[in-house]
């Protein structure tokens, strides 16, 4: 922990806490669930509830050792797409958030439910996080 100050890792953890800050742990309950993005395979670390959804979505090349060692930058994520189910029909605000930068990428509204469906995933090189919930 001694080198958090030395390596200026803080600015890393801010937008983490900002965005995990507006899911709501304690009022709704949320299911931890693991996901993959189709076509590449992106992991998605999420909670879902009821009717909302929150996820975190890492591209499979952005690890420590490719940044650190291999000194290489991720390939972008360009045309992937988030296979849910389980939300009830209806009007969801959907928010794209950037853990880089800590500020929403796009916000937008979708009519969303039933069994099966897929939302499109903007770019992103490194990770992007994502918050479904009812409009």
């Amino acid at each position: 922990w001694e080198t958090f100050d030395q390596l200026d890792a803080y600015r890393h953890y801010r937008p983490l806490a900002e965005f995990l800050g507006e899911v709501p742990f304690l009022v709704k309950s949320l299911e931890p669930i693991l996901l993959q993005t189709e076509p590449t395979g992106c992991r998605v670390l999420a909670w879902k509830g009821s009717d909302c959804f929150y996820g975190w979505i890492v591209n499979s090349q952005s690890t420590w050792h490719r940044a650190v060692v291999e000194k290489q930058e991720p390939e972008p994520v360009l045309e992937d797409r988030l296979p849910l189910s389980g939300l009830p029909e209806g009007t969801y605000a959907v928010g794209w958030w950037d853990p880089w930068e800590g500020d929403w990428l796009r916000r937008e509204t979708a009519h969303l439910g039933g069994a099966r469906m897929e939302l499109k995933i903007p770019e992103f090189a490194r990770d992007i996080a994502l918050r479904i919930a009812p409009r």
